[in-house]
C-alpha cells in the first residue's frame, strides 16, 4: 500500500483512484499498469510537499490537500495534522491496508451479503441520482471517474448492523445495500422492511429460471435466444417474455438480440483503459482532439479544450469522457453543432446587473488576488466581474471574454473591457438571487442557457450544470475563500495602513492555502 500512497493513489474498500491523473480503477493489476505509465510518472514530478506541512507529508492538489501517510483527501490540512490518527501514523510510520468488509472479484464484480451489486448500485447511483454527490447523473460512465465523486466514494464508510450493510453518506444518513434506499437512522430500518427485499443474485436466478421455464413451456424461445442466454448469462438478466436483456453492471435494458447485446458489451469495453505505444497514442489523440476542439501541447502530455477552457490529461479515455460530458456537449448545443435537448429551467428570479449593483469597492490587492467587493460583501477577482478569464494556451497566456466570446492578448484586456460591445453585453447580463448555507452566490446569465459563476470565474451551459457546480466541493472552497477575502478587503478599506499579517482572516486564508 505504501507504493500506492506515495503515487497519489487513493485506496478504498473496493476502488482505487489516481488523484493527479483522475483515473479510477477496480483491481490492483490496473493500478500497477497505471503506475508504469509515462504520463503518471511525469505528473508526479510536478508535485511537492506543501512547505509548511512537509514534515506531515501533505500535498496540495487543486483546492484540497492530500495526506500521503493517511491516504485521505481533506479540506483543511491544519485540522488533519492535529488529529490523533494522523499523529499515530506519523509516529509509527506504519502504512497498512485499510480494513474492509467489501470484497471485489477478479472480474471487478462486488458482492455484499450474497447480493451481487451493479456498478450503479455500488456507486450509489439510483434512478439517475447520485446519492453520494446529491446530484443528477446524465452520463454515469463519466460520473464514475469524477474527482469529487471518487473521493466521496472511497472515503465513505461501509458499516454492518444486524447482518445488513450500509454506506454512511453523512451524519444520520445511510444507504442500504439491500433495498438501495437512504435512511436517517439504522434503528428505524426495520426487520419487516428488510424481509421485503430479495437478494439480487437469488432474484436474478429466479428470473432466469422463470424466463427459461416460460421459454420451454410456451415454445416462444428460439435456438438463437438460448445461445444468447447461455453465452451472456454472466453479463445480462434475460426477460424472454418481453424480449429484453438487463445489463448486470449498469442496469441498462437492451433488446435481446445478438447485435444489441454485442454493441452494449462493446460500450463497456471501450471504457477500459488501454495502454498504447506513446507515438501512436499521440497521433490518435491529436486527430481526435482536432475533431473536438482539443489541442495538444508540443510534447503531447496535455490537451486544452477551447470550448470549456480547461486542460486535460493526454490520454484517450479522459478526452472521450470530457467530450461526452454534459458541459462539453452543452457548449456544442449552444453553438448549434449538435441537436437540442430538454434542459432544466431556472427557478430563481433574475435582475439586471445595473439594478443589482448597489455599491462597488476596489480594486484591492491581496497577494496574487486583485479583488473587488460589491453590495453586502460579495467578493471576487476583478477580471471575473468583467467576465474575463486567463487561459494558458500552452506557453501563451490569453484572455478569454465569456460575454463577447473572444480570445485576446492579455495586453488588450483593459481596452476590450472599455469597448462599446463589451459594455452593452455586460449591462445585459442578469443576476440570480441564490443563497447557499446563508451565503449569497454570484451567478449571472450571460445569455439564455449560459451561466457564469463569479466566485470561480467559470461558465456553464444550461441550468442543471451550474446547479451541480454550486453543490461541488471545489465551488464551496472558492466561496469560503472569497468570504475571507471580503472581510480582509473591508478591514484594509477601513485602515489602509493595516498590515495583512495583522488580519486574522488573512492568516486563516494562508493556512487554507498551505502557506506559512
Amino acid at each position: 500500500m505504501e507504493k500506492y500512497y506515495k503515487n497519489f493513489i487513493l485506496c478504498g474498500e473496493a476502488d482505487y483512484y489516481c488523484l493527479i491523473c483522475q483515473e479510477a480503477f477496480s483491481i490492483n493489476e490496473e493500478v500497477d499498469k497505471h503506475l508504469r505509465w509515462e504520463n503518471h510518472r511525469k505528473n508526479i514530478k510536478h508535485h511537492e510537499y506543501v512547505p509548511k506541512f512537509r514534515k506531515n507529508f501533505i500535498y496540495k492538489i487543486s483546492d484540497c490537500f492530500y495526506c500521503e501517510i493517511c491516504n485521505v483527501v481533506m479540506k483543511s490540512a491544519v485540522e488533519h495534522i492535529n488529529e490523533d490518527h494522523h499523529q499515530a501514523l506519523k509516529s509509527s510510520n506504519d502504512i497498512s491496508n485499510k480494513p474492509s468488509v467489501i470484497r471485489r472479484a477478479s472480474n471487478g464484480a462486488i458482492k455484499i451479503n450474497e447480493i451481487k451489486l451493479t456498478k450503479h448500485q455500488w456507486h450509489s447511483i439510483i434512478d439517475g441520482l447520485c446519492l453520494l454527490c446529491d446530484e443528477p447523473v446524465i452520463n454515469a460512465f463519466t460520473h464514475f471517474s469524477l474527482f469529487n465523486h471518487m473521493v466521496k466514494l472511497i472515503q465513505s464508510e461501509t458499516i454492518c448492523k444486524d447482518n445488513q450493510y450500509y454506506r454512511k453518506l453523512g451524519k444520520d444518513k445511510y444507504f442500504c445495500f439491500t433495498c438501495f434506499k437512504t435512511n436517517n437512522s439504522l434503528e428505524t430500518h426495520t426487520a419487516a422492511h428488510i424481509k421485503e427485499i430479495t437478494p439480487d443474485d437469488k432474484s436474478s436466478n429466479k428470473t432466469e429460471s422463470n424466463t427459461r421455464s416460460q421459454d420451454n413451456n410456451n415454445n416462444e424461445g428460439s435456438d438463437i435466444m438460448k445461445i444468447l442466454m447461455d453465452t451472456n448469462i454472466d453479463y445480462f438478466v434475460f426477460d424472454v417474455k418481453n424480449d429484453t436483456a438487463t445489463c448486470r453492471e449498469c442496469e441498462e435494458i437492451v433488446k435481446a438480440d445478438s447485435n444489441s447485446i454485442s454493441k452494449h458489451k462493446a460500450l463497456h469495453n471501450s471504457c477500459v483503459y488501454i495502454y498504447k505505444d506513446s507515438g501512436k497514442r499521440r497521433a490518435e489523440l491529436k486527430i481526435y482532439g482536432k475533431q473536438n476542439f482539443i489541442r495538444l501541447n508540443e510534447g503531447g502530455s496535455k490537451g486544452c479544450c477551447s470550448l470549456c477552457n480547461i486542460h486535460l490529461s493526454a490520454h484517450m479515455k479522459v478526452f472521450k469522457q470530457h467530450v461526452e460530458g454534459a458541459i462539453h456537449r452543452g457548449h456544442l448545443e449552444l453553438k448549434g453543432l449538435i441537436s437540442d435537448k430538454q434542459h432544466d429551467k431556472p427557478k430563481h428570479k433574475t435582475i439586471l446587473i445595473k439594478d443589482f449593483l448597489e455599491s462597488k469597492f476596489g480594486p484591492f490587492h491581496v497577494d496574487e488576488y486583485t479583488l473587488i467587493v460589491i453590495n453586502d460583501g460579495i467578493c471576487m477577482e476583478q477580471i471575473s466581474f468583467t467576465f474575463i478569464r486567463m487561459v494558458d494556451y500552452f506557453n501563451s497566456l490569453k484572455g478569454k471574454c465569456f460575454v463577447c466570446d473572444v480570445i485576446m492578448d492579455i495586453t488588450k484586456i483593459p481596452e476590450h473591457t472599455k469597448s462599446k460591445q463589451h459594455i452593452n453585453l455586460f449591462s445585459a447580463s442578469r443576476v440570480f438571487r441564490i443563497k447557499t448555507k446563508g451565503d449569497e452566490e454570484f451567478v449571472r446569465q450571460i445569455r439564455p442557457g449560459l451561466y457564469h459563476c463569479g466566485y470561480c470565474n467559470k461558465v456553464f451551459p444550461y441550468w442543471e450544470n451550474i446547479q451541480r457546480h454550486l453543490k461541488s466541493f471545489t465551488h464551496e472552497v472558492q466561496r469560503n475563500k472569497k468570504k475571507l477575502l471580503s472581510i480582509i478587503c473591508a478591514k484594509v478599506y477601513l485602515n489602509p495602513l493595516l498590515p495583512l499579517d495583522a488580519i486574522e482572516e488573512y492568516i486563516t486564508l494562508r493556512k487554507l492555502d498551505g502557506i506559512d
